[in-house]
């Protein structure tokens, strides 16, 4: 029997395969590209979605399993609740605001952040409208989380309401203050400061943020008492006065004086005053606590001694007792024996 070649030299049973194969090919493409393109996602931006809430537009940058967090975090009314001297937050962004949660800061710097100290647990680039959280570990709770959110997102307002003008002092303060990141603890921490090197001037408390954590910590903390003390003088028209002043491009001086009707340098020791007379007692009070507490370590001392010189004394007593008494048992029988 001769059999006839096909059409094009195939065979009937290749016929079926490279018909599928023919399908199929466009298929096996598209899916490559789609992984290649996935590939070139870094891993902080793998999951992006958009979110509207409160006014404000957010671009979420979330690790796996992180997206439900950031969902509650950016629904939080509080959060976006009106800013001191600021109002509603879209009052002063317009664009969309990338939020990253991530477990690690310390990969954001692919995103053009700079590298994060290890305590960090949130970063914000006011220029770019981006906030960075730290989340997924034993560390952040949900409260927490909100209040580190709140605070970054006042950085964006501050930047944006000075026109870029603001010192650091005044944007740390500001986010403090605003979030209400203030703890019983830190006014114990505030007064120590004070008896050691004292609240200095503004620029004192700038520089301590270049420092090391425990400076950075104190600046902190003096920067929430210098906004507001900066409050407690002009409330919220006090404060949206001077973010105008500095964003018309009015220095920090000019800007207390057309505000306040104070020099940097009065403004300085009236809040170094206040500081003092809000918080200075209570460096008293730990040197009261400490006095206090020396004298009890004194009087514990001297009752040890004191027990330990009895009981020596009483051991001695006891001793002398049963001397006596054996020789009073040696002169009964002696006097029985001779009897």
């Amino acid at each position: 029997m001769i059999h006839r070649p096909f059409r094009n030299g195939r065979s009937p049973r290749t016929l079926p395969v490279q018909r599928c194969l023919a399908v199929l090919r466009p298929i096996l493409v598209a899916a490559v590209l789609l992984a290649a393109g996935m590939a070139a996602i870094p891993d902080s931006a793998s999951s992006v979605l958009p979110q509207q809430t409160s006014g404000l537009e957010y671009r979420i940058h979330a690790e796996e399993g992180l997206e439900g967090i950031a969902r509650s975090l950016v629904s939080d009314p509080g959060a976006s609740a009106d800013f001191p001297g600021l109002g509603p937050p879209e009052q002063w962004i317009r664009d969309s605001v990338d939020l990253f949660l991530l477990r690690d800061l310390s990969t954001l710097q692919e995103e053009g952040f700079g590298p994060p100290e290890r305590w960090v647990a949130g970063l914000a680039d006011p220029p770019g409208l981006r906030i960075a959280l730290r989340a997924g570990t034993e560390l952040e709770t949900m409260a927490t989380l909100r209040t580190v959110f709140r605070h970054e997102l006042a950085h964006l307002l501050v930047h944006a309401a000075s026109g870029g003008g603001a010192p650091r002092w005044l944007h740390e303060g500001y986010a403090q203050f605003a979030s209400g990141a203030w703890g019983w603890d830190d006014a114990w921490r505030i007064q120590l400061a004070l008896f050691r090197s004292g609240s200095g001037s503004l620029r004192d408390v700038d520089l301590r943020f270049r420092s090391n954590p425990e400076e950075i910590r104190l600046a902190y903390l003096l920067s929430y008492t210098v906004v507001q003390e900066l409050y407690n003088l002009g409330g919220d028209a006090g404060l949206a006065a001077l973010f105008t002043a500095l964003r018309s491009g009015e220095s920090l001086d000019g800007s207390l004086r057309g505000v306040f009707g104070l020099t940097q340098e009065q403004f300085e020791r009236r809040w170094r005053s206040t500081v003092m007379d809000r918080y200075g007692w209570l460096y008293l009070l730990s040197r009261a606590a400490l006095f206090w507490l020396l004298i009890t370590v004194v009087v514990l001392i001297v009752g040890l001694r004191r027990m330990r010189s009895d009981r020596r004394r009483l051991e001695d007593m006891r001793e002398r007792e049963r001397e006596l008494e054996s020789e009073e048992d040696w002169y009964v029988d002696y006097g029985r024996f001779e009897g």
